[in-house]
């Protein structure tokens, strides 16, 4: 699985924006609206900022989940026998784009391929 990882990667984009590394709830409160919160959470930042914002997922079941956010399926990744590594990504306003390098440009931001964005409750 590492392996995948590594190789999904080549679908990062190019231009500054957050990567989502984690989102994950208790088995005993999936359901309950938490996951939802979590990724509102982070996707307020990345609206703020205009940025981008990627992920990754070996969990087929959470790529539904994350399309209901905006998100749209780069590309997957899969070594072998491993699980398959699905690579995301979601433009500011849940609008799909393209990956071109340049899109959402800013001054603002520090000259970075990426940050990465940690939030709990």
């Amino acid at each position: 699985v590492h392996r995948a990882f590594a190789e999904s990667r080549r679908f990062r984009p190019s231009e500054a924006h957050w990567y989502l590394p984690m989102i994950g709830t208790d088995p005993s409160v999936r359901g309950l609206g938490f996951g939802s919160l979590l990724i509102r959470h982070a996707l307020n930042r990345c609206e703020t900022e205009s940025v981008p914002t990627h992920l990754e997922t070996s969990n087929p079941r959470a790529v539904a989940f994350y399309r209901r956010f905006g998100f749209r399926t780069l590309g997957i990744a899969q070594i072998g026998s491993s699980p398959a590594v699905f690579s995301m990504r979601r433009d500011p306003n849940g609008e799909s784009r393209s990956t071109n390098p340049g899109i959402l440009a800013s001054p603002e931001l520090p000259a970075v391929s990426h940050y990465e964005l940690s939030t709990t409750l």
